[in-house]
């Protein structure tokens, strides 16, 4: 099955109101609110350093099936010795060597934000990069949520 991921949360909140209120019968239309996917959220955190043009991979599994979507998130939580410094941050498809890039974002600071959703168990990845910032080693902690 194919992965999707919404890059923005605001315009999956604003599509999830404004949907299901869309309706071609003028009689009256009963909206649906998105459900929590079954199981337990799996939180893992991955940690690395990146050097002037290093490239870093955190490759990941979901365990969602079905036709429901589950959400998946990866937050940037920590850039160290310099915390405000922008590095590339990315999620993608894992084949076992290389992550295939869905989302990106090259000036990620630490609470950058990558959100998606899946609807069924697939292969994924952080990849983590400096995105031209980066002139003496960094350490970061991106967290991953997803099911």
């Amino acid at each position: 099955m194919r992965l999707s991921f919404v890059r923005v949360c605001g315009v999956v909140a604003i599509l999830g109101l404004a949907l299901p209120g869309c309706s071609s019968d003028s009689t009256s239309s009963t909206p649906t609110t998105p459900t929590t996917p079954t199981g337990t959220a799996t939180t893992e955190v991955y940690t690395g350093t990146l050097t002037s043009g290093a490239v870093n991979y955190h490759p990941f599994a979901t365990t969602t099936g079905g036709a429901q979507s589950a959400p998946v998130t990866a937050t940037l939580t920590s850039v160290a010795p310099l915390a405000t410094l922008a590095i590339g941050m990315a999620l993608g498809t894992w084949d076992g060597t290389t992550c295939t890039v869905v989302l990106s974002n090259d000036n990620a600071r630490v609470n950058s934000v990558l959100t998606g959703s899946t609807t069924s168990p697939i292969n994924l990845c952080v990849k983590m990069y400096d995105s031209g910032n980066v002139s003496t080693a960094v350490t970061y902690t991106v967290t991953v949520t997803h099911y």
